[in-house]
């Protein structure tokens, strides 16, 4: 086994906010909601015991879907500030995320958001977590929180039964933060997440990508998280340079 795979292997193992039991709950109701799901699960497992045999004969167990390919920050270590416009393409319609969801009969976890900021779609991005949910996929995404204090986004949010949600905090402090989230306004996005956390905030999680700008204040920002409501945390190391 390469070394590389062999460290990657002893690392822990996240655990989703709302906790490793609800999430197994939940992946059961799904097996029993969609029978083929376990089926294809199970066909997963035997050919990940057999080293992953050629060919695979299952579908996807987890998708990324990414709703928006746009932002409205400009982050230092985001490759949405290089696109032509801050775009990449269209925004997923509703219609097809939700044939997605019904072609994927195999899928019981999904993130729905890629390097966009899904909120900037509004209510069909909610739609979307509810059409999941209602079928029983574990659904996790990604906010920066700037939007959340419009359009009872946050109230939506959490109304859709999303299971977690990763915001997005890469600075202790204003000056860190906006520095790398360009864009930003830091005490807005401070208000929201106290905002969303005092709704429920069993299902947030901070989020912060540690990088050079922002390692001097890792333990500054352990204080924040617990200042503003969170109960979980992650520190992410992007280990790519985006093809650079």
């Amino acid at each position: 086994m390469p070394v590389a795979w062999s460290i990657l292997r002893e690392l822990p193992i996240a655990i989703p906010a709302m906790g490793i039991v609800a999430y197994m709950d939940e992946r059961q109701r799904r097996f029993d909601f969609e029978p083929r799901c376990f089926e294809n699960y199970q066909n997963y497992l035997a050919n990940l015991n057999g080293q992953f045999q050629d060919p695979v004969d299952y579908l996807p167990i987890k998708l990324d879907i990414e709703n928006v390919s746009r932002c409205n920050f400009k982050c230092t270590m985001c490759s949405v500030s290089d696109w032509h416009k801050g775009q990449r393409a269209a925004d997923l319609p509703l219609e097809d995320f939700q044939k997605i969801i019904d072609e994927q009969y195999g899928v019981f976890e999904i993130k729905l958001q890629g390097l966009g900021e899904p909120t900037l779609q509004r209510d069909p991005y909610f739609e979307m977590i509810k059409y999941a949910r209602a079928r029983h996929i574990w659904v996790r995404t990604t906010t920066n929180a700037s939007l959340l204090h419009l359009n009872q986004n946050a109230k939506k949010l959490i109304d859709s039964d999303v299971n977690e949600i990763q915001i997005s905090v890469d600075g202790a402090t204003k000056e860190t933060f906006e520095g790398i989230r360009r864009g930003s306004h830091y005490p807005t996005v401070i208000r929201n997440i106290n905002l969303i956390n005092r709704i429920n905030n069993s299902r947030t999680k901070m989020w912060t990508v540690v990088q050079r700008d922002n390692a001097a204040e890792l333990e500054r920002l352990v204080d924040l998280a617990a200042n503003v409501g969170f109960k979980s945390q992650v520190f992410s190391s992007d280990i790519h340079g985006w093809g650079d």
